[in-house]
C-alpha cells in the first residue's frame, strides 16, 4: 500500500496514516486561518470606509490645500468618523452677505457643502476652512440644529433664542475659538 505523502516538517515523525491525518488537519487549519484573515481584512476594509472630500472651482493650490485642511480637521475633531462626504466649493460670495464661508448640511448629517470665498489669502482660507469644519463637527455629532423651531435653536442640551446676536451664539464662539488652534496645528503638521 503506497501513498504519496507531501513533504512537511511534521510528516517524517508520523506513519503514513498519521501523516495523512496531520497533513489534512494542517491544511484545514491553514484554510480556516486564511478565511479568518480574509474576513478580518474585509471587515477592516468595511470599517475603514473613507471620508469623501472634494473641491470645486478655484485653482489647483486651493483644491490641494482644502483637501489637506479638511483631512487634518477631521483627524483632530472627529477621528473616528469615516462616512463624511464634504464638498468644498470656492466661489465669489457677495459682500452684502457679510461672510467669507458657510457650512451647509445637505440631505443628512454626513453630507456637507462648505462654501469659501474664492479671493481669500492663503492664511484666511485655512482659517475659514478650519472654522467651517468646526461647524461640520457640530452638525455631524448632532450638537446643534440648523433651523429654529418655534424661535429657538438647539445647542447640545440647551436652547438658544433665534434673536441672539451672532457673536454670542455658542456654536460660533466654539468655531472662532477652535479655528486658531486647528490652523496652528495644520501649519505645524505640514512640512516646510
Amino acid at each position: 500500500m503506497s501513498a504519496t505523502i507531501p513533504t512537511t516538517p511534521y510528516s517524517n515523525t508520523y506513519n503514513e496514516t498519521g501523516s495523512k491525518r496531520l497533513i489534512k488537519s494542517k491544511v484545514e487549519k491553514i484554510n480556516t486561518i486564511d478565511n479568518q484573515d480574509k474576513t478580518r481584512y474585509i471587515n477592516r476594509k468595511r470599517n475603514e470606509t473613507m471620508n469623501i472630500i472634494t473641491a470645486k472651482n478655484g485653482n489647483r493650490l486651493q483644491h490641494s490645500v482644502a483637501r489637506d485642511v479638511v483631512k487634518h480637521c477631521i483627524q483632530k475633531l472627529m477621528p473616528r468618523m469615516r462616512t463624511l462626504d464634504i464638498n468644498v466649493v470656492f466661489k465669489r460670495i457677495p459682500k452684502k452677505e457679510n461672510t467669507v464661508g458657510t457650512c451647509l448640511m445637505q440631505e443628512n448629517n454626513r453630507n456637507f457643502e462648505v462654501e469659501i470665498e474664492k479671493k481669500l489669502s492663503f492664511d484666511e482660507m485655512v482659517k475659514t476652512l478650519c472654522h467651517e469644519m468646526v461647524h461640520v463637527k457640530q452638525y455631524a455629532r448632532n450638537e446643534m440644529t440648523d433651523n429654529a423651531i418655534k424661535g429657538v435653536y438647539r445647542w447640545r442640551n440647551r436652547y438658544i433664542k433665534e434673536n441672539t446676536s451672532y457673536s454670542k451664539l455658542p456654536w460660533e464662539r466654539e468655531a472662532y475659538r477652535k479655528q486658531r488652534t486647528l490652523a496652528k496645528s495644520y501649519y505645524n503638521s505640514t512640512p516646510n
